[in-house]
């Protein structure tokens, strides 16, 4: 049976019938009672035969085969885990600097957002004292109206005053000629 799967290219399971087959010539067939008979001398021979010429060459050939595909396997296998190891790595990498970017965006964002608001502060504290300033001058206009009607009146008042002052002087002149 170990033959045919040979033949097949099934080499797995010719290799373990091959090796069950040494197994049992080897170790278990010398514990029997009947091994060692004089009737099987001639059967024990031709397998031992069989068993140099064949069996152990051809099952140490499996090995090799085997052996060899499986390394190639193993290789292959562990060439496409460190690869798979390596994309994870390199996707984790790509996920930490995608969120670091998000949080350096979010905080740009955050730091625009802190400099538009100082900014719109300052230009209605700019814009608070510009009308302070437009107030003060409208005071200050206000007040120096007010000086300058003061000014007007006062001098209005002083020429009234000269006026009645020179017109009672006239009067009494002519009060004065009158009597003379």
């Amino acid at each position: 049976m170990a033959d045919v799967y040979y033949d097949e290219g099934n080499l797995e399971a010719a290799y373990f019938l091959y090796t069950k087959f040494i197994l049992l010539f080897v170790e278990k067939l010398p514990n029997h009672p009947r091994y060692k008979s004089p009737e099987l001398a001639k059967e024990k021979a031709k397998n031992k035969d069989k068993l140099r010429s064949v069996i152990f060459p051809r099952a140490e050939e499996l090995k090799k085969t085997l052996k060899s595909q499986y390394e190639e396997v193993y290789g292959k296998w562990e060439a496409e885990e460190q690869a798979k190891r390596e994309r994870e790595e390199l996707e984790r990498k790509q996920a930490e600097e995608e969120e670091e970017l998000q949080r350096r965006r979010a905080e740009e964002a955050a730091e625009r957002q802190r400099q538009l608001a100082y900014m719109e502060e300052q230009a209605q504290l700019a814009q608070e004292e510009q009308q302070r300033l437009a107030l003060e001058q409208q005071r200050l206009a206000i007040l120096q109206q007010a000086k300058e009607e003061e000014e007007r009146r006062r001098v209005e008042d002083e020429m009234r005053r000269v006026e009645q002052e020179r017109r009672r002087q006239e009067d009494e002149q002519r009060r004065e000629q009158e009597r003379r």
